[in-house]
């Protein structure tokens, strides 16, 4: 489908084509595939004027570098991804981009290494155990600050210490959702894994379902998955939204040769994202309506939940991955795998074109333009 902006340049142009008495004629057969350009000729008539702005707009489409996007949870978390492309950003910046849900954060990490994706949204701390695997994955810009996850357990679950001897989900290990049911665990005094048995589920809506099944004593969950599990009879045990604990969920993260090579396709990449968390923070109905439809939800308490439950824990109009978060993950990673110690969260964190484009006044003034 052809994007509205490129009829628009499409028209400007013909407009100009008309101050100077041109036409459009198309060019036929051989000739036409093997030039593929738009030929104008004198006077303009209504077909030429239609041919012209569908040929342009067609030109600039073939020029767009595609994109595949990777994302690794059906949760609000992305929802200035989601806004970016429904948003219509990286068509304006010449990117043809697909998103894709993946899976979780090991799964896509695992695709970007392979290149079967260019752009994903893992957890730091899947793209991390990626790297010390041998990868080398870096993070060009942030998604969240700190976890907006919360324990949800059956009601007869009181507290914490209720859950010995149980055992809680999560939608996979190695992720920042596994992290807040250990740091939970911890806090309260439980051993993970010997107190409390954690159990991989292969996402949220499995978490929930096996809740429901009462085949879990509880689960970590993110938004809007948890507002769900709330509305089925189960009960919110501890909010980790709460605690601000710094630990990001997720990053923009390309492979570090992608970068390097196409650092002008990346540039492009950020700025889409940037101008879509502009339209997410600045036209609620638009990001609730974009977060419905890949929450496959028409629950809009759910929606709105989520859009107020993640507004302190996404970052803010200017996405710089979290160094604080990255030490994070790194001390957790080492904490079972000790190589991972010698990991540089200066090496991982390659956010400069957020730089650029906050030196630059660009996001500013996105936002004085309202």
């Amino acid at each position: 489908m052809v994007q509205r902006a490129e009829f628009l340049e499409g028209e400007r142009a013909a407009n100009d084509l008309l101050q100077h008495g041109l036409a459009v004629v198309p060019y036929r057969g051989e000739a036409m595939k093997s030039r593929g350009k738009c030929r104008v000729g004198a006077g303009l008539n209504f077909t030429g004027f239609i041919f012209l702005f569908l040929c342009l707009a067609a030109q600039k489409a073939a020029s767009a570098d595609k994109i595949t996007i990777g994302y690794s949870a059906i949760a609000g978390l992305y929802g200035y991804m989601y806004v970016s492309v429904d948003g219509g950003y990286f068509p304006r910046n010449g990117i043809d981009a697909t998103l894709v849900y993946i899976g979780p954060g090991a799964k896509l990490a695992q695709t970007l290494v392979s290149g079967d994706v260019e752009l994903g949204t893992p957890s730091p701390g899947a793209s991390l155990g990626a790297n010390l695997a041998g990868a080398d994955l870096v993070a060009v810009a942030g998604v969240d600050r700190r976890l907006a996850l919360a324990l949800v357990v059956l009601p007869e679950i009181k507290s914490v210490a209720d859950l010995r001897g149980k055992t809680i989900g999560v939608s996979q290990v190695g992720t920042s959702v596994e992290y807040g049911a250990r740091y939970i665990l911890e806090k309260h005094g439980l051993r993970p894994g010997d107190d409390v048995k954690i159990l991989q589920t292969g996402g949220h809506p499995n978490s929930v379902a096996a809740l429901e099944k009462k085949l879990l004593a509880g689960a970590v969950l993110s938004f809007p998955t948890r507002f769900q599990a709330r509305k089925a009879g189960l009960v919110e045990l501890v909010d980790l939204g709460e605690e601000e604990v710094s630990y990001p969920g997720g990053a923009l993260t390309v492979r570090r040769a992608f970068l390097e090579g196409k650092s002008n396709l990346v540039r492009r990449m950020v700025k889409s994202y940037v101008e879509g968390i502009h339209r997410y923070r600045t036209d609620r109905a638009f990001a609730a309506r974009t977060v419905a439809r890949y929450a496959r939800t028409t629950d809009l308490a759910a929606v709105e939940a989520t859009y107020n439950g993640l507004s302190g824990a996404l970052v803010g109009p200017k996405p710089y991955v979290p160094r604080e978060g990255i030490v994070e993950t790194i001390k957790v990673l080492a904490s079972r795998r000790p190589e991972a110690a010698k990991l540089d969260p200066r090496r991982f964190i390659r956010d400069e074109f957020v730089k650029e484009l906050d030196d630059s006044g660009f996001i500013d003034n996105l936002y004085r333009s309202r």
